[in-house]
Formats: C-alpha cells, sequence, structure tokens
C-alpha cells in the first residue's frame, strides 16, 4: 500500500425481506471518516434497522483520528450478519468521485 492513498470501504446492510443498501466509507485523510450513502437508503429499511444504521453512521464519523485504522480494519471485515463487506482497498484520489457516483447513481 501506498502512503497516503485513500483507504474505503464498500458494505452492504441487508435483512432477508428488506432491499439492501451500499454504504461507502471512505478515509481521504487522517482528520476523519467519509460516509456514503444513497439518499433513499431510509425508506428501504424498516424504522428499527433505519435507527441502528444512522447510528453506526454517526459513530463511524466521530471516529477519533488515532482509531480510524482499526476500525476500517474492523470494516473490511465485516462477514456476517446483515452488515457484510462487498469490497475494500486503496484508491487513486481521482477514483473517490468515480466511487462515490457510482454508489449515488439512481437505481435502474
Amino acid at each position: 500500500m501506498q502512503p497516503n492513498l485513500p483507504r474505503f470501504v464498500e458494505l452492504q446492510f441487508s435483512r432477508f425481506n428488506d432491499q439492501a443498501v451500499n454504504l461507502l466509507v471512505i478515509a481521504r485523510s487522517a482528520a476523519g471518516l467519509e460516509v456514503w450513502v444513497h439518499p433513499d437508503w431510509a425508506q428501504r429499511l424498516d424504522a428499527k434497522d433505519r435507527s441502528y444504521l444512522s447510528a453506526l453512521m454517526e459513530e463511524w464519523k466521530s471516529a477519533p483520528p488515532d482509531e480510524i485504522p482499526t476500525l476500517l480494519d474492523e470494516l473490511s471485515r465485516q462477514s456476517h450478519g446483515p452488515l457484510r463487506v462487498s469490497n475494500s482497498g486503496t484508491l487513486h484520489p481521482d477514483e473517490c468521485q468515480a466511487l462515490i457516483d457510482r454508489l449515488l447513481a439512481p437505481k435502474r
């Protein structure tokens, strides 16, 4: 891994009868995490899951800078339960926006 490349983790939240919600967590700097989710994510989940996912996203965004590498490592190992990793790694800084745009693109 080259130094200073943004790290990312793409996750999918899905229960048996719900539509999947895709999330993107990006660390472009040591200052904090960006958490991206499609704008209509809340309509896809029931109230309990909306609350749970909202709390997780707030927790991730407020992670202290020294805990970000550990958090990203933990997220990149999610393989059980409703929250699972679909992709993770590093990006060239120019690739970040393309990844965000893909996540936010309207579903067809």
